[in-house]
Protein backbone atom coordinates (compact mmCIF):
# COMPACT_ATOMS: atom_id res chain seq x y z
CA UNK A 1 0.00 0.00 0.00
CA UNK A 2 2.74 2.34 0.93
CA UNK A 3 4.10 4.96 3.12
CA UNK A 4 0.99 7.78 4.76
CA UNK A 5 3.01 10.31 6.32
CA UNK A 6 6.02 8.88 5.96
CA UNK A 7 4.68 5.46 8.35
CA UNK A 8 4.05 2.19 6.94
CA UNK A 9 0.42 1.14 7.36
CA UNK A 10 0.94 -1.23 10.08
CA UNK A 11 3.12 1.08 12.04
CA UNK A 12 0.45 3.89 11.09
CA UNK A 13 -2.38 1.69 13.31
CA UNK A 14 -0.27 0.72 15.88
CA UNK A 15 -1.15 2.22 19.78
CA UNK A 16 2.47 3.01 19.74
CA UNK A 17 3.25 5.05 16.88
CA UNK A 18 2.87 8.88 17.34
CA UNK A 19 -0.16 9.38 15.19
CA UNK A 20 -2.45 7.81 17.89
CA UNK A 21 -0.92 10.45 20.37
CA UNK A 22 -2.00 13.45 18.28
CA UNK A 23 -5.20 15.00 19.30
CA UNK A 24 -7.79 14.59 17.07
CA UNK A 25 -8.35 17.54 16.00
CA UNK A 26 -4.73 17.80 14.75
CA UNK A 27 -4.83 14.39 13.12
CA UNK A 28 -8.14 16.03 11.11
CA UNK A 29 -6.50 18.80 9.53
CA UNK A 30 -3.08 16.65 8.50
CA UNK A 31 -5.40 14.43 6.64
CA UNK A 32 -7.19 17.25 4.96
CA UNK A 33 -4.62 18.14 3.59
CA UNK A 34 -3.94 15.11 1.64
CA UNK A 35 -4.81 14.82 -2.03
CA UNK A 36 -8.00 13.10 -2.56
CA UNK A 37 -6.52 9.89 -3.97
CA UNK A 38 -3.64 9.56 -1.00
CA UNK A 39 -7.16 10.18 1.69
CA UNK A 40 -8.64 7.49 -0.13
CA UNK A 41 -5.51 5.49 0.59
CA UNK A 42 -5.47 6.76 4.49
CA UNK A 43 -9.05 5.66 5.33
CA UNK A 44 -7.53 2.25 4.42
CA UNK A 45 -5.02 2.50 7.08
CA UNK A 46 -7.16 1.61 10.83
CA UNK A 47 -10.99 2.51 11.59
CA UNK A 48 -9.94 6.13 13.12
CA UNK A 49 -8.78 7.25 10.29
CA UNK A 50 -11.82 5.95 8.74
CA UNK A 51 -14.02 7.69 11.33
CA UNK A 52 -12.46 10.96 11.39
CA UNK A 53 -12.23 11.56 7.35
CA UNK A 54 -16.40 10.87 7.40
CA UNK A 55 -17.45 13.71 9.38
CA UNK A 56 -19.41 16.38 8.50
CA UNK A 57 -16.63 18.71 10.05
CA UNK A 58 -14.10 16.58 7.82
CA UNK A 59 -15.85 17.04 4.95
CA UNK A 60 -17.09 20.55 5.18
CA UNK A 61 -12.57 21.66 5.41
CA UNK A 62 -11.95 19.48 2.58
CA UNK A 63 -14.68 21.12 0.19
CA UNK A 64 -13.12 24.13 -1.84
CA UNK A 65 -9.56 23.10 -0.47
CA UNK A 66 -8.66 20.30 -3.70
CA UNK A 67 -7.04 21.80 -6.85
CA UNK A 68 -9.29 20.98 -9.92
CA UNK A 69 -8.07 18.33 -12.36
CA UNK A 70 -8.33 19.74 -15.67
CA UNK A 71 -7.51 18.61 -17.99
CA UNK A 72 -9.27 15.25 -17.67
CA UNK A 73 -9.79 11.85 -20.05
CA UNK A 74 -12.38 9.41 -19.55
CA UNK A 75 -11.73 5.85 -20.94
CA UNK A 76 -15.10 3.90 -22.48
CA UNK A 77 -14.41 0.22 -22.73
CA UNK A 78 -16.19 -2.20 -25.39
CA UNK A 79 -16.72 -5.39 -25.33
CA UNK A 80 -16.10 -7.88 -28.72
CA UNK A 81 -19.33 -9.67 -29.53
CA UNK A 82 -19.70 -12.93 -31.27
CA UNK A 83 -20.41 -11.83 -34.85
CA UNK A 84 -17.25 -9.51 -34.15
CA UNK A 85 -18.40 -6.44 -33.96
CA UNK A 86 -17.79 -3.96 -30.80
CA UNK A 87 -20.16 -2.71 -28.31
CA UNK A 88 -20.13 -0.80 -25.04
CA UNK A 89 -19.75 -2.24 -21.58
CA UNK A 90 -22.32 -0.07 -20.82
CA UNK A 91 -24.97 -2.48 -22.05
CA UNK A 92 -26.52 -6.23 -21.45
CA UNK A 93 -23.18 -8.10 -22.77
CA UNK A 94 -20.82 -5.53 -20.54
CA UNK A 95 -22.56 -4.54 -17.36
CA UNK A 96 -22.12 -0.49 -16.22
CA UNK A 97 -18.56 -0.35 -16.93
CA UNK A 98 -18.54 2.00 -19.75
CA UNK A 99 -16.52 4.60 -17.52
CA UNK A 100 -14.24 2.20 -15.68
CA UNK A 101 -11.35 4.41 -16.42
CA UNK A 102 -11.27 8.22 -15.54
CA UNK A 103 -7.88 10.29 -15.25
CA UNK A 104 -7.56 14.01 -14.36
CA UNK A 105 -4.18 16.24 -14.75
CA UNK A 106 -2.57 17.71 -11.41
CA UNK A 107 -1.55 20.83 -12.40
CA UNK A 108 0.40 20.93 -9.09
CA UNK A 109 2.29 17.92 -9.22
CA UNK A 110 2.29 18.09 -13.21
CA UNK A 111 1.13 14.57 -13.36
CA UNK A 112 -1.73 12.61 -14.39
CA UNK A 113 -3.50 10.74 -11.31
CA UNK A 114 -5.93 8.13 -11.77
CA UNK A 115 -9.26 9.20 -10.35
CA UNK A 116 -12.65 7.46 -8.85
CA UNK A 117 -13.95 5.00 -11.65
CA UNK A 118 -17.19 5.88 -12.39
CA UNK A 119 -18.65 2.28 -13.05
CA UNK A 120 -21.74 3.26 -10.55
CA UNK A 121 -23.37 5.58 -13.14
CA UNK A 122 -26.50 4.07 -14.35
CA UNK A 123 -26.83 2.78 -17.91
CA UNK A 124 -28.79 6.18 -19.23
CA UNK A 125 -25.95 8.31 -18.53
CA UNK A 126 -24.44 8.16 -21.62
CA UNK A 127 -21.93 11.31 -22.21
CA UNK A 128 -20.49 13.63 -19.99
CA UNK A 129 -21.43 17.12 -20.34
CA UNK A 130 -20.44 19.40 -17.31
CA UNK A 131 -18.87 19.71 -14.30
CA UNK A 132 -18.13 22.27 -11.41
CA UNK A 133 -18.78 22.15 -7.14
CA UNK A 134 -18.02 18.53 -7.57
CA UNK A 135 -20.45 17.02 -9.72
CA UNK A 136 -20.18 15.36 -12.91
CA UNK A 137 -23.18 16.14 -15.72
CA UNK A 138 -24.11 13.22 -17.99
CA UNK A 139 -26.81 13.19 -20.77
CA UNK A 140 -29.00 10.89 -21.25
CA UNK A 141 -31.57 10.38 -23.90
CA UNK A 142 -34.28 12.42 -22.24
CA UNK A 143 -32.50 13.92 -19.17
CA UNK A 144 -29.31 14.79 -17.04
CA UNK A 145 -27.53 12.96 -14.44
CA UNK A 146 -25.42 14.41 -11.21
CA UNK A 147 -23.20 12.36 -9.77
CA UNK A 148 -20.11 12.70 -7.26
CA UNK A 149 -17.64 10.71 -8.31
CA UNK A 150 -16.22 10.59 -4.77
CA UNK A 151 -19.64 9.82 -2.67
CA UNK A 152 -20.61 7.76 -5.66
CA UNK A 153 -23.64 9.05 -5.27
CA UNK A 154 -25.80 10.30 -8.65
CA UNK A 155 -29.34 11.60 -9.57
CA UNK A 156 -31.47 11.49 -12.55
CA UNK A 157 -32.94 15.35 -12.96
CA UNK A 158 -36.59 15.19 -14.60
CA UNK A 159 -36.95 15.30 -18.20
CA UNK A 160 -36.16 17.81 -20.43
CA UNK A 161 -39.58 18.35 -21.94
CA UNK A 162 -38.00 20.63 -24.79
CA UNK A 163 -36.83 19.81 -28.02
CA UNK A 164 -33.14 20.14 -27.46
CA UNK A 165 -30.57 20.19 -30.89
CA UNK A 166 -28.04 17.42 -30.44
CA UNK A 167 -25.55 20.09 -29.30
CA UNK A 168 -25.75 22.12 -26.46
CA UNK A 169 -23.99 23.99 -23.66
CA UNK A 170 -24.36 22.91 -19.92
CA UNK A 171 -23.41 24.95 -16.82
CA UNK A 172 -23.62 23.95 -12.99
CA UNK A 173 -23.69 26.85 -10.38
CA UNK A 174 -23.41 25.84 -6.60
CA UNK A 175 -24.23 27.53 -3.94
CA UNK A 176 -22.10 25.50 -0.70
CA UNK A 177 -23.53 27.17 1.64
CA UNK A 178 -27.17 26.29 0.88
CA UNK A 179 -26.22 23.27 -0.56
CA UNK A 180 -28.27 24.29 -3.88
CA UNK A 181 -27.67 24.59 -7.47
CA UNK A 182 -28.89 25.37 -10.79
CA UNK A 183 -27.96 23.69 -14.28
CA UNK A 184 -28.61 25.78 -17.33
CA UNK A 185 -28.40 24.21 -20.77
CA UNK A 186 -28.19 26.65 -23.69
CA UNK A 187 -29.03 25.71 -27.46
CA UNK A 188 -29.42 26.31 -30.68
CA UNK A 189 -32.88 25.75 -32.37
CA UNK A 190 -32.65 26.69 -36.24
CA UNK A 191 -36.20 27.67 -37.38
CA UNK A 192 -37.53 25.71 -40.80
CA UNK A 193 -38.82 29.19 -42.21
CA UNK A 194 -35.97 31.79 -41.44
CA UNK A 195 -32.37 31.45 -41.68
CA UNK A 196 -31.90 33.33 -37.81
CA UNK A 197 -31.15 31.06 -35.30
CA UNK A 198 -32.11 31.86 -31.66
CA UNK A 199 -30.42 30.48 -28.42
CA UNK A 200 -32.78 28.65 -25.77
CA UNK A 201 -32.14 28.83 -22.34
CA UNK A 202 -33.72 26.27 -19.60
CA UNK A 203 -32.83 26.76 -16.17
CA UNK A 204 -33.27 23.31 -13.75
CA UNK A 205 -33.52 24.56 -9.64
CA UNK A 206 -32.52 22.13 -7.08
CA UNK A 207 -34.48 23.99 -4.46
CA UNK A 208 -37.67 23.32 -6.64
CA UNK A 209 -36.93 19.95 -8.75
CA UNK A 210 -37.98 22.08 -12.00
CA UNK A 211 -36.99 23.16 -15.27
CA UNK A 212 -37.90 26.95 -16.24
CA UNK A 213 -37.91 27.96 -19.69
CA UNK A 214 -36.48 31.16 -20.46
CA UNK A 215 -38.85 33.11 -22.87
CA UNK A 216 -37.63 36.91 -23.16
CA UNK A 217 -36.77 39.42 -25.77
CA UNK A 218 -34.00 39.10 -28.10
CA UNK A 219 -31.57 41.89 -29.19
CA UNK A 220 -33.05 43.58 -32.22
CA UNK A 221 -30.10 43.42 -34.03
CA UNK A 222 -28.44 40.28 -33.24
CA UNK A 223 -28.69 38.30 -36.49
CA UNK A 224 -28.20 34.67 -35.35
CA UNK A 225 -25.80 32.89 -32.34
CA UNK A 226 -22.57 30.75 -32.65
CA UNK A 227 -22.55 27.47 -30.59
CA UNK A 228 -20.95 28.62 -27.46
CA UNK A 229 -21.80 29.81 -23.85
CA UNK A 230 -20.18 30.67 -21.09
CA UNK A 231 -21.74 31.79 -17.74
CA UNK A 232 -20.03 34.66 -15.30
CA UNK A 233 -21.36 37.74 -13.58
CA UNK A 234 -24.86 36.26 -12.83
CA UNK A 235 -25.33 35.89 -16.57
CA UNK A 236 -25.20 33.61 -20.10
CA UNK A 237 -22.93 35.14 -22.24
CA UNK A 238 -23.70 33.64 -25.88
CA UNK A 239 -21.73 33.76 -29.01
CA UNK A 240 -23.64 36.18 -31.51
CA UNK A 241 -23.40 37.56 -34.52
CA UNK A 242 -24.74 40.61 -35.36
CA UNK A 243 -26.56 42.38 -38.26
CA UNK A 244 -23.60 44.28 -39.54
CA UNK A 245 -21.30 41.09 -39.70
CA UNK A 246 -19.38 41.49 -36.25
CA UNK A 247 -19.25 38.69 -33.93
CA UNK A 248 -19.35 38.92 -30.38
CA UNK A 249 -21.27 38.51 -26.84
CA UNK A 250 -24.62 39.07 -25.95
CA UNK A 251 -25.73 37.90 -21.89
CA UNK A 252 -29.16 36.77 -20.75
CA UNK A 253 -29.41 38.03 -16.94
CA UNK A 254 -30.01 34.62 -14.96
CA UNK A 255 -32.37 36.73 -11.88
CA UNK A 256 -33.73 39.92 -14.37
CA UNK A 257 -34.51 36.98 -16.34
CA UNK A 258 -34.02 39.52 -19.45
CA UNK A 259 -31.57 39.73 -22.03
CA UNK A 260 -29.35 42.85 -21.68
CA UNK A 261 -29.35 45.13 -24.03
CA UNK A 262 -25.73 46.04 -24.22
CA UNK A 263 -23.86 43.70 -27.40
CA UNK A 264 -20.01 43.45 -27.27
CA UNK A 265 -18.23 43.75 -30.73
CA UNK A 266 -15.08 42.07 -31.30
CA UNK A 267 -13.20 44.66 -33.47
CA UNK A 268 -12.54 44.37 -36.75
CA UNK A 269 -9.05 43.68 -38.41
CA UNK A 270 -7.49 42.34 -41.71
CA UNK A 271 -6.17 38.66 -39.78
CA UNK A 272 -7.90 36.59 -42.03
CA UNK A 273 -11.36 34.46 -42.08
CA UNK A 274 -13.20 33.27 -38.39
CA UNK A 275 -12.42 29.60 -38.64
CA UNK A 276 -13.08 29.37 -34.49
CA UNK A 277 -14.86 31.70 -31.69
CA UNK A 278 -15.57 29.65 -28.48
CA UNK A 279 -16.84 31.97 -25.31
CA UNK A 280 -15.06 30.85 -21.95
CA UNK A 281 -15.14 32.14 -18.54
CA UNK A 282 -12.32 32.23 -16.61
CA UNK A 283 -10.89 33.62 -13.40
CA UNK A 284 -14.44 35.42 -12.89
CA UNK A 285 -14.11 37.37 -16.41
CA UNK A 286 -15.48 36.71 -20.17
CA UNK A 287 -12.57 35.75 -22.82
CA UNK A 288 -13.22 34.96 -26.49
CA UNK A 289 -11.00 32.05 -28.28
CA UNK A 290 -10.47 32.85 -31.96
CA UNK A 291 -8.65 31.38 -34.73
CA UNK A 292 -8.41 32.88 -37.78
CA UNK A 293 -6.80 32.65 -41.29
CA UNK A 294 -7.41 32.27 -45.07
CA UNK A 295 -8.01 29.20 -47.62
CA UNK A 296 -9.33 27.14 -44.64
CA UNK A 297 -5.24 27.36 -43.02
CA UNK A 298 -4.74 29.07 -39.90
CA UNK A 299 -2.75 31.37 -39.08
CA UNK A 300 -3.31 32.97 -36.01
CA UNK A 301 -4.95 31.66 -32.63
CA UNK A 302 -5.48 34.28 -30.05
CA UNK A 303 -7.69 35.40 -26.65
CA UNK A 304 -9.50 38.64 -26.02
CA UNK A 305 -10.75 39.43 -22.66
CA UNK A 306 -14.13 41.38 -22.08
CA UNK A 307 -13.08 43.75 -19.65
CA UNK A 308 -14.19 47.59 -18.21
CA UNK A 309 -13.51 50.48 -20.57
CA UNK A 310 -10.40 52.52 -20.47
CA UNK A 311 -12.76 55.61 -22.16
CA UNK A 312 -13.76 58.62 -20.55
CA UNK A 313 -17.45 58.39 -20.39
CA UNK A 314 -18.83 58.87 -16.99
CA UNK A 315 -20.14 55.95 -15.34
CA UNK A 316 -23.71 54.99 -16.31
CA UNK A 317 -22.71 56.38 -19.42
CA UNK A 318 -24.62 54.40 -22.70
CA UNK A 319 -22.14 52.16 -24.12
CA UNK A 320 -20.41 52.56 -27.86
CA UNK A 321 -22.19 49.96 -29.26
CA UNK A 322 -25.38 50.33 -27.77
CA UNK A 323 -28.58 50.16 -30.47
CA UNK A 324 -30.02 54.06 -30.56
CA UNK A 325 -33.43 52.93 -30.60
CA UNK A 326 -33.78 50.68 -27.73
CA UNK A 327 -34.06 51.72 -23.98
CA UNK A 328 -31.16 52.14 -21.51
CA UNK A 329 -32.17 51.40 -18.66
CA UNK A 330 -30.51 48.52 -18.34
CA UNK A 331 -26.98 49.90 -18.93
CA UNK A 332 -24.09 48.59 -17.46
CA UNK A 333 -22.32 50.64 -14.73
CA UNK A 334 -19.28 50.61 -16.58
CA UNK A 335 -19.28 50.01 -20.27
CA UNK A 336 -16.98 46.85 -21.87
CA UNK A 337 -14.42 46.46 -24.35
CA UNK A 338 -12.77 43.71 -25.80
CA UNK A 339 -8.66 43.55 -25.17
CA UNK A 340 -6.33 40.97 -26.69
CA UNK A 341 -4.23 39.33 -23.71
CA UNK A 342 -2.37 36.96 -25.63
CA UNK A 343 -1.70 35.08 -28.90
CA UNK A 344 -0.37 31.22 -29.48
CA UNK A 345 3.13 31.17 -30.87
CA UNK A 346 4.30 30.01 -34.07
CA UNK A 347 5.39 26.73 -32.48
CA UNK A 348 2.83 26.28 -30.97
CA UNK A 349 0.42 26.69 -33.55
CA UNK A 350 2.52 24.52 -35.99
CA UNK A 351 1.75 21.86 -33.34
CA UNK A 352 -1.74 22.41 -34.12
CA UNK A 353 -1.64 22.06 -37.73
CA UNK A 354 0.03 18.81 -37.64
CA UNK A 355 -2.27 17.43 -35.22
CA UNK A 356 -4.92 17.97 -37.67
CA UNK A 357 -2.81 16.69 -40.66
CA UNK A 358 -2.53 13.50 -38.86
CA UNK A 359 -6.90 13.58 -38.13
CA UNK A 360 -8.46 13.61 -41.06
CA UNK A 361 -11.42 14.86 -39.38
CA UNK A 362 -9.41 17.09 -37.47
CA UNK A 363 -9.66 20.97 -38.49
CA UNK A 364 -10.00 24.42 -36.32
CA UNK A 365 -13.94 23.70 -35.88
CA UNK A 366 -13.19 20.61 -33.61
CA UNK A 367 -11.24 22.29 -30.87
CA UNK A 368 -12.94 22.56 -27.74
CA UNK A 369 -11.62 25.79 -25.19
CA UNK A 370 -12.85 25.63 -21.68
CA UNK A 371 -11.84 27.86 -18.70
CA UNK A 372 -11.63 27.51 -14.94
CA UNK A 373 -9.55 29.03 -12.36
CA UNK A 374 -6.91 31.05 -14.02
CA UNK A 375 -6.17 28.62 -16.99
CA UNK A 376 -7.97 28.23 -20.40
CA UNK A 377 -7.43 24.78 -22.12
CA UNK A 378 -7.34 24.82 -25.92
CA UNK A 379 -8.10 20.95 -26.47
CA UNK A 380 -7.46 19.26 -30.16
CA UNK A 381 -7.92 15.89 -28.76
CA UNK A 382 -6.25 13.47 -26.52
CA UNK A 383 -2.69 13.97 -27.47
CA UNK A 384 -2.29 18.14 -27.65
CA UNK A 385 -3.78 20.28 -25.16
CA UNK A 386 -2.52 23.39 -24.69
CA UNK A 387 -3.13 25.32 -21.28
CA UNK A 388 -2.69 28.84 -21.07
CA UNK A 389 -2.29 30.82 -17.75
CA UNK A 390 -3.77 34.11 -17.38
CA UNK A 391 -2.00 34.52 -13.87
CA UNK A 392 1.23 34.33 -15.45
CA UNK A 393 0.54 34.89 -18.84
CA UNK A 394 2.33 31.55 -19.67
CA UNK A 395 1.41 28.91 -22.06
CA UNK A 396 2.06 25.86 -21.78
CA UNK A 397 1.33 21.96 -23.34
CA UNK A 398 0.24 19.04 -21.10
CA UNK A 399 2.02 15.90 -21.38
CA UNK A 400 0.27 12.82 -22.63
CA UNK A 401 -1.40 10.65 -20.43
CA UNK A 402 0.74 7.53 -20.72
CA UNK A 403 -1.51 5.63 -18.91
CA UNK A 404 -3.96 5.16 -21.03
CA UNK A 405 -2.17 3.32 -23.78
CA UNK A 406 -1.57 0.61 -21.10
CA UNK A 407 -4.95 0.00 -21.05
CA UNK A 408 -5.39 -2.39 -23.97
CA UNK A 409 -7.34 -2.25 -27.00
CA UNK A 410 -10.95 -2.76 -26.16
CA UNK A 411 -10.65 1.28 -24.59
CA UNK A 412 -11.04 4.17 -26.45
CA UNK A 413 -10.32 7.35 -24.99
CA UNK A 414 -11.81 10.71 -25.32
CA UNK A 415 -10.80 14.30 -23.48
CA UNK A 416 -13.49 15.59 -21.26
CA UNK A 417 -13.81 19.58 -21.85
CA UNK A 418 -14.38 20.72 -18.32
CA UNK A 419 -12.82 20.35 -14.76
CA UNK A 420 -13.07 17.82 -12.80
CA UNK A 421 -13.91 19.07 -9.16
CA UNK A 422 -13.50 15.93 -6.51
CA UNK A 423 -15.53 17.05 -3.03
CA UNK A 424 -16.44 14.72 -0.58
CA UNK A 425 -19.92 15.97 0.16
CA UNK A 426 -22.11 17.43 -2.16
CA UNK A 427 -26.32 17.82 -1.95
CA UNK A 428 -26.79 15.12 -4.52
Amino acid sequence: MGTIGGLEPDEASSDSNSWNRLPGDIVVRVLARLPVPQLFRARTVCKQWNSLTSTPEFLNLCNGQYEPYFPAIISRKFYRGDSGSCTSGNDEQGGNDLFSVFFGYDHMTEKWQKLPPLDFLPREARAPVAGAGGFICFRGASSLFLCNPVARTCVELPPITYKWPSSVSVHILTDQSTRSYKVIIVGKIRYTFVTDSFPSIAIYESSTKSWMAVDAHHPANVFSYGPTAAVCWGSVYCEAIYQCGQIGVVAYDIEAETWQKVLHKVPLDDRGDYQLTQVVECGGSIYMVLARGFGGVVTCVYILKLEDSNTDAPVGSVPRDWHESEDPTRAQLHPKEWREVTSLSEELLEDLRDEWFQNDDANASTIVCVGHGTRICISAGVSLILVYDIRTDLWSKVPACSQHFELGVHFYVEPIHFPIELHLASPV
